[in-house]
């Protein structure tokens, strides 16, 4: 059941990611006005001299929160994935001295399927909870 969850949350934090891509972006120079109502050029918008110092510019904050939330969704599942699989190899009868043997392959299979940096947060839920019910 739980498993089903980090796949909801997954997915939500994906979609609110390509919500948020889909309405931000680079904007065209029809779309940046002035003030005043006519467009503005983009040499003059690119000088950091006309810049305001007191403005603070927030268009990037809804897609960097997206972009957090869906990371830590990706992590979070990978990391229940990992104590799910844990507890299902040891309820299966492997022992300590029988996952010992292909410690190294179960790794190298982990890190191939799931990536560089989502495989061994599977690994580590994954070993934990194996060892902390072999033990």
């Amino acid at each position: 059941m739980r498993s089903r969850a980090a796949v909801k949350i997954i997915l939500v934090g994906l979609t609110a990611a390509s919500v948020v891509l889909a309405q931000t972006g680079p904007a065209s120079a029809s779309e940046r006005e002035s003030s005043s109502g006519g467009p503005v050029s983009t040499a003059a918008a690119a000088e950091p001299s006309d810049l305001s110092t007191d403005t603070i510019e927030t268009d990037g904050a809804p897609l960097v929160l997206a972009i957090v939330g869906a990371v830590l969704a990706t992590g979070m599942a990978a990391d229940q994935a990992g104590r799910t699989a844990g507890a299902r190899v040891y309820y299966a009868g492997v022992s300590l001295t029988q996952y010992q043997e292909v410690k190294w392959q179960t790794r190298a299979t982990a890190v191939a399927a799931l990536g560089v940096i989502m495989g061994p947060v599977f690994m580590a839920s994954f070993e934990a909870t194996f060892f902390g019910l072999a033990s």
